[in-house]
């Protein structure tokens, strides 16, 4: 199994409540959509980032593919318009 984390802190002046919102609804609707991933967790983060997502694959194939979904790669533009930085980590289990 492998794991990836992403951490991302908002721009100055950006709603922060409702980016969440909508960010939460847009990931979460990814569960059961994308072979091989097995678990989907977003979250608030209150220490250094504003928000947390961590998902769980197969295998490495299997986060290949879930960074290619168009479903998960329509997302990035939109946080990546709101974004001041953004730190990530894969590992395997």
């Amino acid at each position: 199994m492998v794991k990836h984390i992403v951490l991302w802190s908002f721009q100055d002046g950006v709603d922060k409540d409702s980016q969440y919102q909508k960010l939460s609804e847009m990931f979460n609707a990814l569960v059961g959509e994308i072979p091989g991933m097995q678990s989907l967790t977003f979250n608030r983060g209150f220490d250094g980032y504003d928000i947390c997502l961590e998902t769980t694959h197969d295998d490495r194939a299997a986060l290949d593919a879930y960074q290619n979904h168009p479903s998960h790669t329509a997302i990035k533009p939109i946080i990546a318009a709101i974004r001041k930085s953004r730190a990530s980590c894969d590992y395997e289990m």
